[in-house]
């Protein structure tokens, strides 16, 4: 399954950077939130035994930080920000 979830991000990615490239001029935006790990009940029993060291902050994410990251994106702060991929891990 990771090799299709990384294609999925990787297309989502894509799509971001052709939907910019189309319609920017009519001041429509796109960028995507690519997380890590997230603490949530069914990933933290998904997750009870897997390891976390390659997590580069040592643990999974909370909900809220990666909302905070798409709160960012939906505000004026990122008003010239268009077709990223930003990487909350």
């Amino acid at each position: 399954m990771r090799a299709a979830y990384g294609a999925a991000k990787a297309g989502m990615a894509s799509l971001a950077v052709r939907v910019t490239g189309g319609y920017s001029g009519d001041g429509i935006r796109m960028n995507v939130v690519t997380c890590g790990p997230v603490a949530t009940p069914v990933a933290k029993a998904a997750q009870a035994h897997a390891e976390i060291d390659w997590m580069p902050v040592g643990r999974a994410a909370s909900s809220q930080e990666v909302a905070d990251a798409e709160v960012f994106l939906a505000s004026p702060l990122s008003s010239y920000v268009s077709g990223q991929s930003l990487i909350v891990d």
